[in-house]
């Protein structure tokens, strides 16, 4: 593999701004798993040949700042998951960014922002280089507004992204593809339920531990 290549793959560190908590929304499947061992996995069916244009990213495993989306995201992976009394739970993921060694931002960021009626976000860099490295991704996600070409089309964009636009895109959309396993440092299951009660109270959202309790912390 060239230098070039390499570094542009593989070389985004953290930093002193990616150091805070982040979270990942999962259901009980995937929280029976990371309780095993304590770490948050990449896919094992997600090959570097897998062409789903859905799929993450290999090897990455995903999570977000925004506290909010990672409660959403739980409650929406969770969608079937019920307690003995009929309650929906989700189960919200805590990570120490100071565990953070290899970041990309996570290709929705690209699917949000590459279209062309987009105008909170300066994309024109961007779409450059779309038409540069991918036009035919680009042309059918402007012709058909499918989000799975969106999303097709940011992880075929993730090589030719320099460490700055990583940052950029990483700091807009405060969602990122970390590369390999990492460890985690607690699990709350959210109520559902509680959390709508919080809603109707017009309570802060964002604070967990009002309609959640805590399941795994490493010890």
């Amino acid at each position: 593999m060239r230098f070039k290549e390499f570094y542009l793959t593989e070389m985004a560190k953290p930093k002193d701004e990616h150091r805070g908590l982040w979270y990942h929304g999962t259901n009980k499947e995937g929280y029976e798993g990371i309780k095993v061992d304590g770490y948050l996995i990449p896919r094992k069916d997600v090959t570097e040949k897998t062409k789903s244009r859905m799929a993450p990213q290999h090897n990455k495993v995903y999570m977000t700042s925004d506290v909010s989306e990672g409660i959403q995201y739980a409650f929406f992976r969770s969608s079937s998951d019920k307690d003995n009394n009929g309650q929906k739970y989700g189960y919200l993921v805590v990570i120490d960014g100071k565990e953070l060694e290899d970041i990309h931002p996570d290709e929705d960021i690209v699917a949000d922002i590459i279209p062309l009626y987009v105008n909170k976000f300066n994309n024109s860099w961007l779409r450059n280089l779309a038409k540069q490295k991918a036009p035919k991704s680009l042309e059918k996600y402007d012709r058909y507004g499918d989000y799975a070409y969106g999303t097709a089309l940011g992880k075929l964009l993730m090589k030719y992204l320099s460490d700055e636009q990583k940052y950029e895109l990483i700091q807009y959309g405060k969602k990122i593809a970390h590369t390999g396993s990492i460890k985690v440092k607690e699990i709350w299951k959210l109520s559902l339920t509680k959390f709508n009660l919080e809603k109707e109270a017009g309570k802060d959202l964002t604070n967990y531990r009002n309609f959640g309790h805590i399941v795994w912390e490493r010890t």
